[in-house]
C-alpha cells in the first residue's frame, strides 16, 4: 500500500500554470505544500482514521440492530 501511495500523484502540478517567469510566487506557493514524503504518510494516518470510523459506525449499526 505504501508503495501504491508514494507512487500516487500528490497534486504538485496544479502550479504548472503559472508562468515561469513569477519563480518567486511558484517558490512561495510551493512552501504551502508539505514535502512528498509527509504528504503521503498524512494520506496513510488519514485514511487509517477513515477505516476506524466506519469500523466503528458498522459496529454501532450492528449494536442497534441487536
Amino acid at each position: 500500500m505504501a508503495s501504491a501511495l508514494a507512487a500516487a500523484d500528490d497534486g504538485r502540478d496544479v502550479f504548472q500554470h503559472i508562468p515561469t517567469e513569477w519563480t518567486e510566487i511558484r517558490a512561495w506557493a510551493r512552501h504551502l505544500l508539505p514535502p512528498p514524503g509527509e504528504a503521503v504518510a498524512l494520506l496513510t494516518v488519514i485514511r487509517a482514521q477513515v477505516d476506524m470510523a466506519r469500523k466503528m459506525q458498522k459496529i454501532q449499526r450492528e449494536r442497534a440492530e441487536g
